[in-house]
């Protein structure tokens, strides 16, 4: 198997984790605002505004900042996982 195709599954097998890791954040983040008594509304946690609204929301402080970290982490993997993608999309980028 050549260099490059090594290299590209690599890159594939990482998006792949990284996806997986993502999906698995959303679904605890989900499971908290559930917990919570907020309704599981997937944009609550998907951009700086919606976050802003998650921190008017009337719950526990440590709550709050367990919202905010997870969703930070949500963020920086799917920075991640595009930039993965944009790699793999790029011609000679492998």
């Amino acid at each position: 198997m050549g260099k490059a195709k090594v290299e590209f599954e690599n890159l594939i097998d990482a998006q792949d984790k990284l996806a997986r890791s993502c999906d698995g954040l959303k679904k605890e983040m989900r499971t908290i605002l559930s917990e919570n008594g907020i309704e599981n509304q997937k944009q609550l946690f998907g951009s700086n505004k919606a976050l802003e609204k998650l921190e008017k929301l009337k719950i526990p402080e440590a709550i709050k900042f367990k919202i905010r970290i997870i969703a930070e982490q949500i963020k920086s993997l799917t920075k991640s996982i595009k930039e993965i993608e944009e790699k793999i999309k790029e011609p000679g980028g492998l």
